[in-house]
C-alpha cells in the first residue's frame, strides 16, 4: 500500500513539475553518482538498440539504498527518467545476465513506461478527489447522519479498488520489458543471452509471484515461447 501511495504522489507532482525537474528529484533521491563507464557504454548501446535518439544524454546512475526502502523490496534496478542500477548487483552477475538486465531495462525506458504509470497515478488521484466531493455532496444533500464518517468509508474503498490496478499495471510492464528485451536480443543474434537468462530462471525460481512481479517460473515460461 505504501509504494501504491508513493506512485500516486509522485503522480501528483509529474502534473506540476517538468520532466527536468522530476529528474533532478530522482536523481537526489535514487542516486546521483555515474554508473562505472563500462557499464553506462553498454546501457547506451542498449538505448540505442531499442530505437533511443541521443541515448548518451539518458542519465545512468548508481542505486543507492533508499531506492530499495522506498519500494518495501529489493530494488537491482530502476528506470523512470533516467535508468539506476544497483551497481554491485551487476558486478555479481554473468555478462550475459548483464546484458539481458541491461536490455530489459532499456525496453523499460523506450517504451516510456514510467510516464504511462504515472499518468495513470495522477488520473487515479483525480478520480478519487472527485469521487470524494461527489459522495460527501450527495450525502449532505440528503441529511444522511453521520456523512463525514460515511463519505470516508465510502472513498477508502473506492480509492483501493482503483488502485489495484497500479500494480496490474505493473506487471504487465515487466512482462512486456522482458518480451521487448528478448525480441531485441534475438534480432542482434544474442539468443545466448535470452537463453541464459530462462536457464537462471529455472535454476534459481526464488521469486514467486506476487501482485507486482510475475514469478521466475512464469517468466521462464513466456520467454521460452519466444525462443522456439
Amino acid at each position: 500500500m505504501k509504494k501504491i501511495l508513493f506512485i500516486v504522489l509522485l503522480s501528483g507532482s509529474s502534473c506540476i513539475l517538468g520532466q527536468s525537474c522530476i529528474s533532478k528529484i530522482y536523481s537526489k533521491i535514487l542516486g546521483n553518482t555515474d554508473i562505472r563507464q563500462e557499464y553506462k557504454l553498454l546501457v547506451y548501446q542498449a538505448l540505442k538498440d531499442h530505437g533511443i535518439a541521443n541515448s548518451e544524454n539518458v542519465s545512468v546512475k548508481r542505486m543507492n539504498s533508499v531506492g530499495p526502502l522506498i519500494a518495501l523490496m529489493p530494488l537491482s534496478s530502476f528506470t523512470a527518467f533516467g535508468i539506476w542500477f544497483d551497481e554491485e548487483q551487476l558486478d555479481s552477475c554473468s555478462a550475459d545476465e548483464k546484458t539481458y538486465q541491461i536490455y530489459h531495462e532499456a525496453a523499460h525506458y523506450a517504451k516510456y513506461h514510467h510516464q504511462k504509470l504515472l499518468g495513470i497515478g495522477a488520473g487515479i488521484s483525480a478520480l478519487a478527489i472527485a469521487g470524494l466531493i461527489y459522495l460527501y455532496k450527495k450525502l449532505s444533500e440528503n441529511n444522511v447522519s453521520h456523512s463525514s464518517a460515511l463519505t470516508v468509508g465510502a472513498a477508502v474503498l473506492s480509492i483501493e479498488g482503483i488502485l489495484g490496478l497500479l500494480p496490474y499495471v505493473v506487471k504487465l510492464q515487466e512482462k512486456e520489458a522482458d518480451i521487448e528485451a528478448a525480441k531485441k536480443l534475438l534480432l542482434l543474434n544474442k539468443a545466448q543471452v535470452v537463453k541464459a537468462h530462462i536457464q537462471n530462471l529455472n535454476q534459481d525460481s526464488s521469486q514467486s509471484g506476487n501482485i507486482w512481479w510475475f514469478s521466475d517460473k512464469e517468466q521462464a515460461a513466456y520467454l521460452t515461447e519466444i525462443i522456439k
